[in-house]
This record gives C-alpha cells, sequence and structure tokens, in this order.
C-alpha cells in the first residue's frame, strides 16, 4: 500500500514580489482614495453651476411678482427654459394671491436643510415630474406685503448627471493611466534598486566556483554587514580547512616513510605483485594527499578545473589495458565542453575508482554517460554485471565497510568517492541500471561556469 506523498509547502515570497505586491497595493489605495475624493468635488462643483444658473430662473420668478402677490406672466417669456415644456423644466410660484405654474408639472418629494457651504436663502429639493423623471429642485421663500411667496424651479436631473458622469470617466481614464505609468515607474525601480542583490548573488557564485576568494566590500551600505558576515565564514572555513588540511598533510608525511622500508623490504623478500601493488596504491594516494595540502597553502577555498571528456578518455583507455583481457567495451558519452569545478586529480580518482569497479564486476561492457543538469554535471557509470542488493547499497557507501573482503581493489572505492564528492558539494547515489541490469552509480559534481 503506497502512501500519498505530502504536497510540497510552498515558499516564502521573493523580495521583489513582496515589493511588488506592497507597491501596487499602496498605488491602487491611493488612486482609489483619490478617485473618490476627485468624484466628490466634481459633484459639488457640477452641482454649484447648476445651482446658479437655476437659481438666476428663480430671482427672475421672484422679480415678476408684484406688491399684491400676483405674478406678472408677461415677464416670464424672456426665461426661455421655462417657457416651453418641451425643455423638461417646469416652474411654480405660490402666494397668498393664487399658484401659477409653467412648463413639467413636478411634485416634490424630499427637501434638503440649508447647504453651509452656501450663503444663499435658496433651497435645494428632489422631485418627480408627471413622467416619473427625477428632477432637481431649487426654491425660495420670499417676503411680501400680503404674505410670503414660494418660488421653485425644478430641472431634469440627467441634465447635471450628465456632465458628473463625463467627469467621472475622465478620472478614471486619468487614474488608469496614472496607475500603469506608476507600475512602470515601480518596477524599473524594483530592478534598479535590487540589482545589487543579483550582483551579491553573481559574486556568491563565483566564490563558489573558485573564481574568488571573498566578495568585494563595494556593496549598498545595507548589504556591507551581509557581506562582512559571509566574508568571516568564508575566512573561518579557509582556516578550519587550513588546519585540516596541516594534519592530513603531517599524517602523510608520519605514513610516507614506514610505507617506503615496506616497500623496499617487499621487494628484497619477493614478496607477491598484488602485496606491492596495495604499497605502490597507498603510496599514490599519500603522495596525492600531499600535493593537495601543498596546494591548500596557495590557494586554500579555490576550485580546480577538470574536464571531464579528457579525463573519461584518458581513463577509459587506460581501464581496456587493465581489463581489456576479460573483453570489457568501455562506451563513453560525454557532452562538449564539460568542465566540471574539481581538481583534474580528485576527479581522476573517483571516475577512475567507479570505472574500475564497474570493469571489475562486468560481464561485457561498462558505460559512462554525462548529462549537464543546471549547476550540477550528473555522471551515470553502469555496468552489466551482477550489481549490489539493495539490502548492501548503504553499507557500499560507509566509510571503511567493504562487501567484498575475499576481492582485491573494490570495497573502499565507492566511500571514497562519496568522500570526495561532498567536499565539492556533489553527491553519489548508488541503483540498478535499467538498460544493462547491473550497477548503476549516479555520481554529481559542480559545473564549471
Amino acid at each position: 500500500m503506497s502512501e500519498t506523498a505530502a504536497p510540497k509547502a510552498r515558499g516564502p515570497l521573493s523580495l521583489h514580489a513582496r515589493i511588488a505586491l506592497s507597491a501596487f497595493a499602496l498605488v491602487i489605495v491611493a488612486l482609489v482614495g483619490c478617485g473618490f475624493v476627485m468624484e466628490h468635488w466634481i459633484v459639488r462643483v457640477v452641482s454649484a453651476s447648476f445651482d446658479e444658473k437655476i437659481d438666476l430662473q428663480v430671482l427672475s420668478l421672484a422679480g415678476a411678482i408684484d406688491r399684491e402677490g400676483r405674478l406678472v406672466e408677461d415677464q416670464v417669456a424672456y426665461l426661455p427654459d421655462l417657457e416651453f415644456r418641451g425643455q423638461g423644466w417646469g416652474w411654480s410660484v405660490r402666494t397668498a394671491a393664487g399658484e401659477w405654474r409653467g412648463g413639467e408639472r413636478f411634485a416634490v418629494s424630499r427637501r434638503y436643510p440649508p447647504d453651509p457651504d452656501y450663503a444663499r436663502d435658496l433651497l435645494s429639493a428632489d422631485a418627480t415630474s408627471e413622467k416619473g423623471v427625477p428632477m432637481h429642485v431649487r426654491y425660495e421663500l420670499v417676503g411680501l406685503p400680503s404674505g410670503k411667496a414660494e418660488i421653485m424651479v425644478a430641472a431634469p436631473r440627467l441634465v447635471m448627471d450628465e456632465p458628473v458622469a463625463k467627469g467621472f470617466r475622465w478620472i478614471v481614464g486619468t487614474l488608469a493611466l496614472l496607475s500603469l505609468g506608476l507600475g512602470a515607474a515601480a518596477i524599473l525601480q524594483l530592478r534598479f534598486g535590487l540589482r545589487p542583490l543579483r550582483k551579491l548573488q553573481q559574486a556568491v557564485a563565483a566564490v563558489r566556483a573558485g573564481e574568488s576568494a571573498s566578495l568585494s566590500e563595494r556593496q549598498p551600505r545595507e548589504l556591507l554587514p551581509l557581506v562582512a558576515e559571509v566574508n568571516a565564514l568564508l575566512a573561518q572555513n579557509e582556516a578550519g580547512l587550513a588546519y585540516a588540511r596541516r594534519h592530513v598533510a603531517n599524517l602523510a608525511h608520519g605514513l610516507k616513510t614506514p610505507l617506503t622500508t615496506l616497500s623496499l623490504r617487499l621487494a628484497r623478500e619477493g614478496a607477491s605483485p598484488e602485496s606491492r601493488a596495495l604499497v605502490a596504491q597507498l603510496d599514490r594516494r599519500i603522495a596525492h594527499h600531499l600535493r593537495r595540502a601543498r596546494s591548500a597553502a596557495a590557494g586554500i577555498g579555490e576550485r580546480g578545473r577538470a574536464d571531464l571528456a579528457q579525463v573519461a578518455a584518458d581513463l577509459a583507455f587506460a581501464m581496456h589495458h587493465v581489463h581489456g583481457t576479460r573483453g570489457i567495451a568501455y562506451a563513453i558519452d560525454v557532452p562538449q565542453p564539460c568542465e566540471l569545478a574539481v581538481d583534474r586529480e580528485d576527479l581522476d580518482e573517483m571516475v577512475g575508482n567507479l570505472l574500475d569497479n564497474a570493469g571489475k564486476w562486468a560481464h561485457t561492457q561498462v558505460r559512462l554517460k554525462a548529462r549537464i543538469d543546471r549547476q550540477l554535471v550528473l555522471i551515470d557509470v553502469c555496468d552489466d554485471g551482477p550489481g549490489i542488493a539493495a539490502d548492501d547499497i548503504s553499507m557500499a557507501l560507509r566509510p571503511g565497510a567493504r562487501l567484498d573482503e575475499d576481492e582485491m581493489g573494490y570495497g573502499f572505492g565507492l566511500a571514497i568517492v562519496q568522500e570526495l564528492a561532498q567536499l565539492y558539494g556533489g553527491r553519489l547515489a548508488l541503483g540498478r541500471s535499467a538498460d544493462l541490469g547491473g550497477l548503476n552509480v549516479e555520481l554529481a559534481l559542480p559545473r564549471r561556469a
């Protein structure tokens, strides 16, 4: 019964996304607020202008009332908006002497209190015409010797709403263009503002690839503490590596003399070729670590450069001589170019161990195939031999353990390859070859930038 894999947790938003989202949110909020404010003032300005036009009609009607409270209708002819019913306007005058109406008939539905922003005596009201059209009313109560007169002038609200709607559309279009401009400016600002972080990322990648030993301190003030901490960490790692390399060198020097003595004694006593081969192999490894210790003193932390295609071809040629008597065929498939950020001698040791181990257990063929996966190069070495049981894979990679105590030259190699790969930030994985049926070893090493 298989278990359902848990969904992969989403990581935090990037700095670019966080700053962009917050900037766009602030811009939208600001623009929406400006839109409401501008709409409010447009409504007030249009309404005031419209009211002034109606107020002139109200004042003209007030001037057409005589002292007895009667309307002199001849004077109304000078008001074109009120004269014709088709205009949609209407008016009414009500005094103690009578009531007069003209234009569109309407009924007041709501009266508004005085507006403190206007010092006039005229007031506003809502009305509806006989046709159901909403109307805006301005009216005034005028004192006469015979009593008070109520003068009303009503105009279709559409006459006022159309300029407001037009102004609002203009506001929306302007704010939309402004938002696009601000968004583009924010994106440019983000790209310019985050450029030092991208350069810092490239600088860290250069340090990891061995192209530089530390980060440059020519950085913006906000990044200087981070750069200082990273450089301090690099210096600490280099000091630890130097300390470890010195101990390795001391150990190698300590083993070199007894090993040389042992080699001479074996030669004098006529020891078997297998014994002398083992001593020679130990001597080569000690010499290799001595060279690494000396090179570390010149440039600790710097990565080497090695061409995988050339190394694989040289090693395959050597393996033909080692295992050629058994008829083992070596096939090499490496893309060009394929440079690794690994010391040449370390790459020789890793790939050589894998090819030698595969050739020892293969029946007829060994295949090495490399492919590039972003910043890594994945090297697959497989054979058509019996392979390793799944239960023994972890033991094969355990330092100091070996599966073939009775065989020569195999057992410690895979663990050594794994340790070397991990020193360069790589990895080693074992499995069964889908094509050849034997062991498949995948070695991942950093690619040279």
